[in-house]
């Protein structure tokens, strides 16, 4: 299950402890540095294993998710492409041929940026200060990064629109062709944007989204599966079960009892 994430801040940093996040996509760039354990990294479906010290760099509209291995501590920075002009059309342009870095690569001097970055963020948090370092940490990373350019056409500003809009209907009757209609743009265009990008048919991701909708409501209400069907965007009982077993194997039905047993 992938899902867009919208965010409303140029910037977020924060330490955390453990963390498992499924796979998601944002149009802001990712950071994350391992300060302890290990993590599972998972960017466009290559997995790699980050340890101590290691970072990745995760450009926009990107699939990435991670998984806890062990007992591990990591620092994420979030941050807009517009916050670093000067390498706005990198990030724009370019993809990353390597989903990490490892630490032994990696100077010292952007250890010492993103810890002063963490430190402005909790405290003053003064753009420029913040902004100074982050520009002097992402250019010496940028720098070990084998960067190749991307067609616009399929991962550029047109995944963004459509997962967002998604995000916001997809309980309501959408389908492949009123989204195309929606963006001006023909259906096959968008079945094949889609796919290429996220690896997924439109509909099933529609659909993935919905059983997900559907599964809450299975457990945390006591409506008839029939009125759950309709609440979660299905158009009839039929469809509805069709695609619930075709994603999950099993009945509604039987999800919930096995839940609520």
């Amino acid at each position: 299950m992938i899902f867009y994430e919208s965010k409303s801040n140029h910037l977020y940093c924060w330490h955390g402890v453990n963390m498992t996040f499924p796979p998601h996509m944002h149009k802001e760039l990712e950071i994350i540095l391992v300060k302890k354990g290990t993590l599972e990294l998972t960017v466009s479906y290559e997995t790699q294993i980050l340890k101590e010290g290691d970072i990745s760099i995760i450009f926009p509209n990107t699939i990435h998710g991670y998984k806890n291995l062990t007992n591990s501590e990591h620092l994420i920075i979030i941050f807009n492409g517009d916050l670093l002009p000067l390498h706005k059309n990198i990030f724009s342009s370019y993809k990353s041929v390597e989903n990490y870095l490892p630490a032994q690569a990696i100077p010292q001097e952007v250890y010492n940026c993103f810890n002063s970055i963490y430190e402005e963020n909790q405290s003053d948090n003064n753009t420029g200060i913040v902004t100074g370092y982050l520009y002097v940490a992402v250019s010496r990373l940028l720098k070990l990064l084998t960067l190749r350019k991307i067609n616009k056409e399929v991962t550029g500003d047109l995944i963004e629109r459509v997962l967002g809009f998604i995000q916001q209907n997809y309980l309501n009757p959408v389908n492949l062709n009123s989204i195309a209609a929606y963006l001006n743009i023909s259906p096959f265009h968008l079945s094949r944007v889609f796919s290429n990008s996220l690896g997924i048919r439109l509909d099933r991701y529609i659909n993935e989204l919905r059983i997900n909708y559907a599964n809450h409501l299975l457990l945390s209400t006591d409506k008839q599966i029939t009125g759950i069907a309709l609440d979660s965007g299905f158009d009839t009982l039929r469809t509805f079960n069709r695609a619930y077993r075709n994603i999950t194997s099993i009945t509604p039905r039987e999800f919930r009892k096995q839940h609520l047993r």
